[in-house]
């Protein structure tokens, strides 16, 4: 049965990173279009360079579709072949094989892990400064808005998680009563706090207006220049970690933190979509293929993992336009995935 077991889960194995290859090929393509056009004065060279940092990313977001047609052509080509009866008359119960083929979707889970939580955040960071080198431009086009106590602080552009252009502070009273204004031309990260320079500084005191300039001057803050890194990127490129430490920050700080809270749960709900994913193939293969070529099992498994890619993108979406609760919209899809496989291999017996 070992033997049996090791034929079975390398046929999975290597189905699902091929297809996973293709995937990443096609979506990589794509997407150094999109770069070429929207840096249009960058090196081609660094586009190149910035389009190969998103390829653990992609990994880690398109794994359950390869896992999903990984799963359907591989058990497909075993009962095409009539590999998969002999298997069964040899001992091989249905039960073993899809203990088998959950076993290899493992190391599936381990691979996007270890692309999604360890390298896509760094390849992230090193994307964005490369790209703000090389511009000489700004990663962000919005203004990064936080917040301590009831201290608010904005940003025009972040250069990079030290430096950042353009500062606004506004201080107000218990009372909500703005107290002092400081304008920065920017700013650079120092211990336990951030030195300005160029600072207009405005303080309001019962009707009368005082200004102060100076060159230089010292803001002690508790706000870091990590937080600020984060807040440039997109929450659903961060890591788990780098995650719940926002999601804490914005709490304390009562900070809107929505997107945050659903990038986590989402995140955090990803690599068992891989499970779902191998456990929904197993009865689609055994209905299937009795009457329909592998041709058209793969075609209907791309389909139902695309399917499943735009329907978590749209949860996402709908979660924080509609303030939907992070955890439901986080885990609809594949609870709904879930739910499908568990009825298909209920009919599948």
């Amino acid at each position: 049965m070992k033997i049996l077991e090791k034929y079975i889960g390398k046929s999975v194995i290597l189905s699902s990173l091929v297809i996973l290859a293709c995937l990443i090929g096609i979506f990589s393509f794509f997407s150094l279009i999109e770069n070429l056009s929207e840096h249009d004065s960058v090196d081609g060279i660094i586009v190149f360079f910035e389009t190969a940092l998103e390829l653990p990313g992609l990994v880690f977001d398109l794994m359950p579709i390869a896992a999903l047609v990984g799963a359907l052509l591989a058990l497909g080509g075993l009962t095409e072949n009539h590999e998969l009866v002999v298997i069964r008359m040899a001992g091989g119960a249905k039960s073993y094989i899809f203990r088998t083929m959950l076993k290899s979707a493992s190391v599936l889970v381990i691979i996007a892990i270890i692309a999604g939580e360890f390298l896509a955040p760094v390849c992230q960071d090193i994307s964005s400064k490369m790209t703000s080198r090389s511009s000489e431009s700004e990663v962000q086009n919005e203004r990064i808005w936080t917040k301590e106590g009831r201290t608010f602080v904005s940003a025009g552009s972040l250069v990079s998680d030290c430096h950042l252009n353009n500062i606004k502070i506004h201080k107000f009273s218990d009372k909500g009563v703005l107290e002092e204004s400081r304008l920065a031309k920017n700013g650079y990260c120092i211990e336990n706090g951030w030195e300005l320079n160029d600072v207009e500084s405005t303080f309001f005191n019962d009707g009368v207006t005082r200004v102060e300039r100076a060159e230089v001057l010292i803001w002690l803050t508790e706000i870091d220049s990590s937080l600020f890194g984060m807040l440039g990127l997109d929450p659903e490129k961060l890591g788990l970690l780098d995650l719940w430490t926002y999601v804490n920050y914005a709490q304390q700080n009562a900070q809107n933190s929505q997107k945050w809270v659903q990038a986590f749960w989402a995140r955090l709900v990803h690599p068992f979509t891989i499970y779902f994913m191998v456990f929904l193939a197993f009865p689609i293969v055994l209905k299937s293929s009795r009457s329909k070529p592998l041709g058209r099992v793969i075609f209907i498994g791309v389909c139902v993992g695309l399917g499943f890619y735009v329907v978590n993108e749209l949860s996402s979406s709908f979660g924080i336009a509609f303030n939907l609760d992070p955890i439901a919209a986080s885990f609809s899809p594949s609870i709904l995935i879930l739910a499908i496989g568990a009825w298909l291999n209920i009919r599948a017996r």
